[in-house]
């Protein structure tokens, strides 16, 4: 599946990932882990930006939560970024 809308035949660029600022995001309590960004992914975010979205959740007052993603945000942090892509996900209660 692409991201991409295509009109009257003429394929349109991809949507952007909608964005929230790093000082917005909390890590997922079930998160028990330290994450540290490896060496090769921090230096692809400081020349590229976070590329691929991080998964993320609203629950208890509507803070938004990483559920997957940890590393890519990590490495957001220390290459000094401000907002990265993400993507929402439903809450699934089980």
């Amino acid at each position: 599946m692409t991201n991409t809308k295509t009109q009257a035949g003429v394929q349109t660029a991809p949507a952007p990932w909608p964005t929230l600022t790093v000082a917005e995001l909390a890590a997922h309590p079930g998160n028990v882990r330290d994450i540290e960004a490896p060496a090769d992914l921090l230096a692809d975010v400081k020349d590229n930006g976070v590329v691929e979205p991080l998964y993320v959740v609203r629950t208890h007052g509507d803070v938004p939560q990483v559920i997957d993603g940890f590393q890519r945000l990590a490495a957001a942090v220390a290459a000094g970024l401000e907002a990265v892509p993400v993507t929402p996900r439903p809450v699934i209660r089980i």
